[in-house]
C-alpha cells in the first residue's frame, strides 16, 4: 500500500460524510421532505460502515509504515542500486508471466529511481521503495508460505505467498510479494527468511476459515438484531413519534444490519461453505 496516511485521509472524509448524512436526515428530515431526507440517511449509512471498516486498516498501516521509516522495530534493511533493481525487475516480470499465483503484490515504478531502491523489513511487515506491505499468518493478505529464491537468481530474492479475499467472485485470490535481497545484504536476507518462516505454523487459518458457519452465524445474528432494532424505530416513527431518539433508533438499526449483512456476505465469498 502506497500512501497509506493518504488513504487514511480519504476514509475519514469519506466517514464525516456518513455521519454528517445520518445526522442531517435524522434532525432535518421534516425540513429536507421525505424524498431528499430519506436518499441523504441512505447515503449516509451505506458510507460509514464501509469507513468503519477501511479506516482502521489504514491507520494501522500508516502507524506502521511510519514506524518502519523512523526506524522502530526494524529487523533488517539493505539498499538496492540502480542496477541490481534494473536486473530484479528484468526477472520480476519473467517469473511473474509463470503463473497468476506469482504475479507480483509490489508496487513497481516504471522507471527505476537514480538513487536506487531502500527496502526495511519489520517483525511482521515491510517497505519497499516506500510500498509498505503487512505480512501476517492470520491477518489479510493472509501470509501462506515464504520460500528463499537462490543463484542463479540475481539478486537473489524473498518470495512471499500471499492469499486475497477475490471479492464479488468468491473464493481466495493468490498472489506473491517478491523482495529482492542486495548482494551485499545477504546474511540479513537469509535472517529476515528464517524469521518469517518460524512465523508460519502449519495449516494456520483464521477461525474464520476454521469455523465459518460460527463467524457466519454471528454475523446474521448482528444483522437480526439491528433490523429489530430498526424494525421497532420505524413502528415508533411510523406512530408519530418524530423524536430525535426514534430516528436515531432506526438509523443506528439500518446500519448495523447493512454493516453486519456486508461483513457476513465477506465471509462467504471467502470461505465458501457450500464447498466443504
Amino acid at each position: 500500500m502506497r500512501n497509506p496516511l493518504r488513504k487514511a485521509g480519504y476514509w475519514f472524509i469519506l466517514g464525516l460524510a456518513g455521519v454528517g448524512g445520518i445526522l442531517l436526515a435524522t434532525y432535518q428530515y421534516d425540513r429536507l421532505g421525505e424524498v431528499a431526507g430519506t436518499i441523504v440517511g441512505i447515503v449516509g449509512v451505506s458510507l460509514l460502515p464501509f469507513s468503519l471498516i477501511f479506516l482502521p486498516m489504514t491507520l494501522l498501516a500508516a502507524i506502521g509504515h511510519a514506524r518502519l521509516i523512523s526506524g522502530i522495530g526494524v529487523i533488517a534493511r539493505w539498499h538496492l542500486t540502480p542496477a541490481e533493481w534494473d536486473r530484479f525487475r528484468a526477472f520480476d516480470a519473467i517469473r511473474a508471466a509463470q503463473d497468476t499465483t506469482l504475479i507480483n503484490d509490489l508496487w513497481i515504478r516504471k522507471r527505476t529511481p537514480k538513487r536506487g531502491v531502500e527496502v526495511i523489513v519489520g517483525r511482521k511487515q515491510l517497505v519497499v521503495d516506500g510500498s509498505y506491505h503487512v505480512l501476517r499468518s492470520n491477518g489479510l493478505p493472509h501470509l501462506r508460505a515464504v520460500w528463499w529464491l537462490p543463484a542463479p537468481v540475481d539478486p537473489e530474492c524473498l518470495e512471499f505467498a500471499l492469499v486475497y479475499p477475490r471479492g464479488r467472485h468468491g473464493g481466495t485470490v493468490q498472489l506473491s510479494l517478491r523482495v529482492p535481497v542486495a548482494p551485499s545484504a545477504r546474511e540479513a536476507g537469509v535472517r529476515v527468511f528464517e524469521h518469517f518462516h518460524a512465523m508460519i505454523p502449519e495449516r494456520q487459518l483464521g477461525l474464520a476459515y476454521r469455523r465459518p458457519g460460527l463467524v457466519i452465524g454471528w454475523g446474521l445474528a448482528l444483522a437480526l438484531a439491528g433490523a429489530l432494532a430498526g424494525g421497532a424505530g420505524w413502528i415508533l416513527y411510523s406512530g408519530g413519534d418524530r423524536s430525535g431518539t426514534t430516528a436515531s433508533l432506526l438509523m443506528a438499526g439500518i446500519m448495523t444490519t447493512i454493516g453486519a449483512l456486508v461483513f457476513t456476505a465477506i465471509i462467504v465469498l471467502v470461505t465458501q461453505p457450500w464447498k466443504r
